[in-house]
């Protein structure tokens, strides 16, 4: 297997647009060098692979400087090549620039959904599909009672027993934080609260995947702040 990292920020270049690839198989990472188009240089953006296509996809992430970036962005592994998804002139129909969304392959579909974010001075709850072409807003006009509230830096991952997505956690306001947990059905397009019993206290911007192979869901990490980072490991099941 292969992982990719795009960009983000360090202390000595600042906001970077490299892409390194990680062979699972070798133990180690290489440095991918594409010529232009190329995204923008940013950190706090959003990834997620789609192997029904075999590209991995960006949406959003800031420079420090501009408005959130509302672009996306399709990663081809095997030609090392990027391509600019992005509608000029961009339409009504289409998420406003985030950093700290969710963003994560669609099961049983060839779209990834994107979940809230921090937008510019407000935590979204909006919920979109991207299918390779075009975005699809999935958000109802009156949000339903049964529904995560608004919120940045939440884990989002698929989940198979049930065909769709599970959500955890999140920043739902300044230094306010949420320990929910949630399920996504593509089939019936709604979202159930699972939360119950004992759980990983509440936290933003930590590590959420599914095991598919023994059917848990796998939380590691995150933080509350600058001085509350945790180094913890949960599963759910469901």
């Amino acid at each position: 297997g292969h992982a990719i990292v795009f960009g983000g920020i360090d202390f000595v270049v600042g906001y970077r647009q490299d892409v390194w690839e990680w062979d699972g198989a070798a133990g180690s990472w290489s440095l991918r060098t594409s010529g232009a188009p190329v995204p923008a240089p940013r950190a706090f953006h959003s990834m997620a692979n789609d192997p029904t296509r075999s590209v991995g996809v960006l949406f959003g992430g800031w420079d420090g400087a501009s408005p959130y970036f509302q672009d996306i962005w399709e990663w081809n592994q095997a030609s090392g090549v990027w391509t600019n998804k992005t509608a000029s002139p961009i339409p009504s129909s289409w998420p406003p620039g985030r950093v700290y969304a969710g963003l994560f392959k669609t099961p049983g579909s060839d779209s990834v959904t994107l979940f809230g974010g921090s937008g510019t001075g407000v935590r979204l709850a909006d919920l979109w599909e991207w299918n390779g072409a075009t975005w699809v807003s999935r958000t109802p006009l009156s949000l339903p009672a049964n529904w995560p509230t608004a919120r940045a830096g939440s884990g989002l991952t698929g989940e198979g027993a049930i065909g769709g997505l599970f959500l955890f956690g999140g920043s739902t306001g300044a230094l306010v934080f949420a320990a929910d947990a949630w399920q996504y059905s593509t089939s019936s397009a709604s979202w159930s609260e699972v939360s119950a019993g004992l759980g990983p206290s509440a936290r933003a911007s930590h590590g959420l995947t599914w095991d598919t192979n023994r059917g848990v869901g796998i939380v590691f990490g995150g933080g509350r702040d600058t001085t509350t980072v945790y180094q913890d490991l949960w599963e759910w099941t469901p």
